[in-house]
């Protein structure tokens, strides 16, 4: 019986071994802990990385805040590039209230200053606003 026991453990030892592929892993992510504030205005809003390593992936936070006096939705938040990944929720934001908007930008095969748009639109007659990712990508070389 014990003879059994070892020649499963065996197998089971060699077929693990032999799964470990050296697949390619995706570029390395920053998550920056600050938490950015913009408005829901037409005013453009620049957002400023810093300095960002070339093939890494940034993510970050944005919050709109509601200052109007009616709720607002976010309708869409439109990336000029593949570059840009965005996550918002479809909730209403209430008068004072705020939303969170997760983004993550993918810096692999950029280099120097970037300048990157989104238009964000919103529910009150469809307006958008211009939002700016600013960022100066450093290479190894």
């Amino acid at each position: 019986m014990g003879k059994i026991y070892f020649i499963i453990i065996l197998a089971l030892l060699i077929l693990g071994c032999g799964n470990s592929k050296n697949e390619p892993k995706g570029p390395p992510v920053v998550v920056l802990d600050k938490i950015m504030e913009l408005t829901f205005n037409e005013k453009p809003d620049t957002i400023d990385l810093g300095n960002l390593k070339e093939g890494v992936i940034t993510e970050f936070t944005v919050r709109l805040i509601n200052i109007d006096t009616i709720p607002r939705l976010i309708i869409d938040i439109i990336p000029d590039c593949g570059c840009t990944a965005i996550v918002f929720d479809k909730k209403p934001v209430m008068p004072g209230g705020y939303s969170d908007v997760t983004m993550s930008y993918d810096s692999r095969n950029q280099s120097g200053t970037q300048l990157k748009n989104m238009r964000l639109i919103t529910s009150i007659n469809e307006s958008s606003k211009n939002i700016f990712l600013k960022s100066r990508i450093e290479t190894g070389r």
